[in-house]
């Protein structure tokens, strides 16, 4: 809340409002026409078929 204050109170107030607009109103906005695929494994099945030689480095967690 100290940031918003800091901003709303600021002789900036309409770029910091316009930035927030355009990064996150935007994103908001556009997320909804993002195709997300779903990860069921059906991706990984295709790729090994493609693929039968891959060599992959992984860090293990």
């Amino acid at each position: 809340m100290a940031d918003f204050y800091k901003k709303y109170n600021s002789a900036d107030k309409l770029l910091y409002a316009k930035v927030d607009l355009m990064s996150f109103g935007w994103w908001n906005c556009a997320n909804q026409h993002i195709i997300h695929i779903t990860n069921n494994g059906e991706q990984e099945i295709k790729f090994k078929k493609l693929f039968k030689n891959v060599k992959s480095e992984c860090e293990v967690p």
